[in-house]
């Protein structure tokens, strides 16, 4: 998902209410990234890929009732 103009704060809130909105049991992982000054598409979505794979191996994706963060 591409947020335009989302400031890196309000990736927390945008995740946070996403996630309520799957309404099940399981959890879910986002991983966030926000663009820099020379990225392309490519890149954006690697760093948000590496933050998503980040995330799971330290074992702190979401689940219900835990906090989001970036």
């Amino acid at each position: 998902m591409l947020l335009p103009d989302c400031a890196a704060a309000d990736l927390v809130t945008v995740a946070e209410r996403l996630k309520r909105a799957l309404g099940h049991d399981a959890g879910c992982g986002i991983g966030t990234a926000v663009w820099q000054p020379g990225d392309d598409a490519a890149e954006a979505m690697r760093r948000a890929d590496a933050a998503l794979y980040a995330d799971k191996a330290a074992g702190s994706l979401w689940a219900p009732g835990r906090s989001f963060r970036p």
